[in-house]
């Protein structure tokens, strides 16, 4: 009889074992599941996300497009204007066609400073201005006066 028990015993605690070790597995697995549905619901929040800034940012280039076009636009009516304007007026193109003073030229030709020593040199080598209120020669002459059509 006391095998019995013994055997029945041994038995039982096999089967304990099992059921305990089978719960621990179950209780593994759903913990990987539910770790995995948490990444899921994480990568589904970021996509949902940059969707939203995709269309943000399309919304944007749009808006840009248009912004750009308005001022395409814009510009060429202004250069219109300033060609009719040119041609409207006899002295405005003289003026306008006519080259520009030495001392304007000799500024556009600068060249590119590359730092403080640089731009030292490029002084020391260039010829003066002349002194404020002294008229330099320009062969142009004055501005016309706006508003003659």
């Amino acid at each position: 009889m006391l095998r019995m028990w013994l055997g029945t015993g041994l038995v039982v605690a096999i089967l304990a074992t099992a059921v305990y070790v089978q719960t621990l597995r179950l209780n593994h697995v759903q913990e990987q599941r539910d770790s995995a549905q948490a990444q899921a619901r994480d990568a589904k929040e970021t996509i949902a996300e940059l969707h939203g800034l995709q269309r943000a940012h399309d919304e944007q280039r749009a808006a840009l497009a248009a912004q750009t076009q308005d001022l395409e636009r814009e510009l060429n009516q202004r250069l219109s204007q300033i060609r009719s304007l040119q041609d409207a007026n006899e002295a405005l193109r003289g003026w306008a066609v006519s080259p520009l003073p030495p001392l304007v030229v000799r500024m556009r030709q600068r060249p590119a400073i590359t730092g403080a020593e640089a731009y030292r040199e490029h002084l020391r080598d260039t010829g003066s201005l002349p002194p404020a209120g002294e008229q330099s020669e320009d062969p142009r002459g004055p501005e016309p006066a706006g508003g003659d059509h």
